[in-house]
């Protein structure tokens, strides 16, 4: 009797203890955030500078959380983009130069690509720690108008009548690639900001493909590093260089730094 009284007594103690515990916890969780994983956010934008294997940019980028790991954004980019085969080198000094200049010999235009695009961002990794990283993906599209502005040099000509040496402010055409593709008669670049008055436009298409890694992904702050690779096409050969063949498309390698804020 009494080793059965003992029995349902240590029972009941047992089964007190453990009911006990499970309302504890279940009343009372333990350390959960609820901003660890976004909740509370609905929207967020960023400035997303970046720089491209031939080129740079700068963007910035809107969009709506669907989940705390899932968000769609809108983005509007501007770029600029290079030829492969583009460098710098200094012009041979002359009397009308004034000294060593510097320009990109066989450049006949700018261009400039301006994106609009949209994409999805997607976390694959929740973290356990507030500070920890959160690693994910995003594709995106959308459109591109790619302005093109011709890339002037100061051009060294003679003049028939005088024999005098004079300066012109030229860009590349057919009549005067044999000038402007002879350093010796090239004193210098005539400036990004001249001819701006003759540019023209060609549109397309971009797709991006990329890896993110996010500090305080779900956090206040946005915070994060994309490494991707892009796409642009063309309706026709980009006009960049005229030493080398252009083509109607741009692949990059690319890295970019996500700075904004949640709400």
């Amino acid at each position: 009797m009494h080793a059965r009284s003992r029995l349902f007594y240590l029972l009941v103690s047992f089964c007190s203890i453990s009911f006990g515990l499970i309302a504890q916890r279940t009343i009372e969780p333990k350390g959960f955030d609820f901003q660890q994983k976004g909740i509370i956010y609905n929207t967020e934008w960023s400035i997303q500078p970046a720089i491209w294997t031939n080129g740079y940019s700068i963007a910035y980028a809107f969009g709506r959380l669907e989940k705390y790991n899932l968000t769609h954004y809108k983005k509007i980019e501007l770029g600029y983009l290079r030829h492969p085969r583009e460098h710098s080198q200094s012009t041979i000094p002359t009397q009308l130069s004034g000294g060593l200049k510097s320009y990109t010999f066989g450049k006949i235009n700018y261009f400039f690509p301006i994106r609009a695009m949209i994409g999805t961002k997607h976390y694959l990794s929740e973290k356990s720690k507030r500070k920890g990283v959160a690693i994910g993906y995003l594709y995106e599209g959308g459109v591109n108008i790619g302005i093109i502005k011709p890339y002037m040099l100061k051009l060294i000509r003679i003049n028939p009548g005088t024999e005098e040496a004079y300066i012109s402010i030229e860009e590349y055409s057919e009549e005067n690639a044999e000038l402007f593709l002879d350093p010796l008669r090239i004193a210098g670049n005539a400036g990004i900001f001249k001819g701006f008055d003759q540019f023209s436009i060609i549109p397309g298409l971009s797709a991006k493909l990329a890896a993110l890694f996010a500090w305080g992904a779900y956090d206040k702050k946005v915070f994060a590093l994309e490494l991707g690779i892009s796409l642009d096409m063309y309706l026709s050969e980009i006009p960049l260089i005229a030493i080398d063949q252009n083509q109607p498309y741009a692949l990059n390698f690319y890295i970019s730094l996500h700075l904004g804020n949640r709400k």
